[in-house]
């Protein structure tokens, strides 16, 4: 029995990002085991890495007895996607187990030999009719800097403090102590 983690939200790390391109999009799309039919998508939108697993720091959960804690990887190589196995009931394309290979449209992945399947839609909607969770990297946030003459200021403010000055001298009347029994 496969069971899906159910969430409404779902964050992708923030060094996921790529530059906005259309061909980094992608949608999975869990297959009923036996029918074939979807049961669920994620839309990945400007994501390079989605990990897909057991454990909930995947970005992709799926909660299978077969599915390792962290099973496989999809990551964006700049021009086209690629599936990594990282599992130990090993990762399936087209029937074919494999420990890496470049993802097409329509393909679908495999979780083990008798696992969930996952096809992959590049560039494509999800299908209609199916509940859909949005994953996008989040916007970064600005390089931050230091005004050096700011802290330096600060610090000898600090230094210069009479609270300071008498931890300092406790401390070295500790050390000294401490010294002396040795």
């Amino acid at each position: 029995m496969i069971q899906v983690k159910r969430e409404e939200t779902v964050t992708a790390m923030a060094d996921n990002s790529t530059p906005a391109n259309i061909s980094d999009e992608i949608t999975l799309t869990l297959l009923h085991p036996t029918q074939g039919t979807p049961i669920k998508s994620w839309a990945f939108k400007k994501v390079s890495l989605i990990r897909i697993g057991r454990a909930p720091d995947n970005e992709l959960v799926l909660e299978s007895p077969v599915v390792s804690r962290h099973h496989a990887e999809l990551q964006y190589m700049g021009s086209h996607w690629e599936v990594s196995s990282l599992g130990t009931n090993g990762t399936f394309v087209d029937n074919k187990q494999v420990t890496k290979e470049r993802v097409a449209d329509g393909v679908v992945v495999r979780l083990a030999f008798s696992g969930p399947q996952l096809e992959c839609r590049i560039c494509a909607e999800p299908l209609p009719g199916t509940e859909c969770t949005t994953v996008e990297a989040p916007r970064t946030l600005p390089d931050l800097s230091i005004d050096h003459h700011k802290k330096e200021r600060e610090v000898a403010e600090v230094i210069s403090s009479d609270y300071f000055q008498t931890l300092q001298a406790q401390a070295e009347k500790l050390r000294n102590e401490k010294k002396s029994e040795e």
